[in-house]
């Protein structure tokens, strides 16, 4: 007989079978600031800033190109012809920096391909290492992000395939934009209403009892952060740390406050059954193209839950997608990997 959703997370969450994308190194991450020398007055400290990872997105296809068209004259004065001379400033993104190490009272010690040496107060280098910060993560780009767990038939395919979600049974769905270098939080989460305890009320030689609501979780919740390649156009490194949350509320009647006799005094409480799993994945994620992250299942008569990501760069003029996330048959879902653990709470 069909299963429903609710049943397919709880399938999926008891089993042993998890296959999760390992840790790789990114093809390019932000590059650590060495520091030579800092005497104790602390006003003439000398830093090496390593400037590959962003000035090589700045240069990039992606990123804007100044071309300045320059009217020149040619000919004798009572003839002169006028022709269009244009330049391609290529050396923006260099010019940036030497401006922001200015703007910041920082001077140049030296310079050896994009490997800055650099001197300056402390403050001064602060100051700059804020602004870098920024702008490194302009120079990533913003993406469209877009998480899908699906519920298939089988085996499921294999880590890092290509994988379209409409094969299988949609799940729970996330999209928003995200900034490239910068963590974001995915959350798709929804919330149910139950009573966990009752209070007494005492008034006139009377005793009641006031209900006292609780509210239960299910759904998923993630952190991914996206690291850029230095090309542009070529793979995203994805980087992700989430939990697939279950949560059942059993009845149970509280023997505090029922009647022992089960008559109409008896009050019921609710007992969450929770069901936690994790997934930590990191792996490169071919431009707009779903790509399987994590699966879990798999086993013989079972069926097998694949989470998949995509993310598309979005242009300079172009809207993210609202952030958001949608989920089917009443409960959330996500995908899992790593650990997981179940109890009553």
């Amino acid at each position: 007989m069909p299963r429903t959703i609710t049943a397919l997370i709880t399938a999926a969450l008891a089993s042993t079978s998890i296959a999760a994308a390992a840790p790789t190194t990114p093809a390019l991450t932000t590059l650590p600031v060495i520091t030579v020398s800092q005497p104790a007055d602390d006003s003439d400290i000398l830093r090496i800033y390593d400037l590959r990872d962003t000035l090589s997105r700045l240069r990039t296809p992606a990123a804007p190109t100044n071309l300045i068209l320059t009217p020149k004259l040619s000919g004798d004065p009572f003839g002169s012809e006028v022709n269009i001379v244009a330049n391609v400033v290529t050396d923006t993104a260099t010019d940036m920096i030497e401006n922001l190490l200015a703007a910041s009272d920082l001077l140049v010690a030296f310079v050896q391909g994009d490997l800055y040496g650099v001197r300056g107060s402390s403050s001064s280098h602060q100051q700059f290492e804020e602004v870098l910060s920024q702008l490194r993560a302009v120079a990533a780009g913003t993406f469209d992000l877009e998480l899908v767990l699906t519920a298939v038939e089988g085996a499921g395919p294999a880590l890092g395939e290509r994988f379209d979600p409409a094969s299988g049974t949609p799940v729970l769905r996330i999209r928003q934009s995200v900034r490239g270098q910068t963590p974001a939080t995915l959350s798709a989460l929804q919330s149910r209403t139950y009573i966990s305890a009752w209070s007494p009320v005492v008034a006139d030689n009377a005793v009641g009892y006031q209900s006292i609501t609780a509210t239960a979780k299910s759904g998923f919740v993630a952190q991914v952060t996206l690291n850029p390649s230095s090309g542009g156009d070529g793979p995203v490194e994805l980087s992700l740390s989430g939990t697939l949350l279950h949560t059942d509320i059993q009845p149970s009647s509280n023997p505090a406050t029922g009647d022992s006799r089960g008559g109409p005094s008896q009050l019921n409480i609710g007992l969450p059954q929770v069901s936690e799993q994790t997934i930590t994945s990191q792996l490169p994620l071919p431009p707009d193209q779903p790509t399987v992250i994590a699966v879990i299942g798999g086993g013989e008569g079972d069926l097998t839950i694949v989470f998949t990501a995509r993310a598309r760069r979005l242009s300079g003029g172009e809207a993210g997608p609202a952030a958001g996330g949608t989920g089917r048959g009443g409960s959330g879902g996500g995908s899992g990997g790593g650990s997981g653990r179940g109890g009553t709470r």
